[in-house]
């Protein structure tokens, strides 16, 4: 896509500024766009992940439980 973008660059600045050199540019520059907005909103969703929050609560209480459970067995051993 970015080559795209630098050869319709090229073109219009060899050949000038016709009616099909005009089309190339703006269709590139379009998918060039197109392509970083997407990116970027990926990106964004896996950083800011929305369950993420959940996830924690869930293995924080994982190792809550499991400490009880240790501590249970060694009370048990104790005894």
């Amino acid at each position: 896509m970015v080559l795209a973008h630098c050869i319709s660059i090229v073109v219009m600045v060899n050949r000038g500024f016709d009616m099909n050199t005009l089309v190339a540019f703006v269709s590139a520059s379009v998918s060039w766009i197109t392509a970083l907005l997407v990116i970027l909103t990926k990106n964004i969703e896996f950083i800011f992940n929305r369950d993420e929050e959940k996830y924690f609560v869930e293995i924080i209480r994982n190792i809550q439980d499991y400490d009880k459970k240790v501590r249970d067995d060694f009370k048990a051993l104790a005894s």
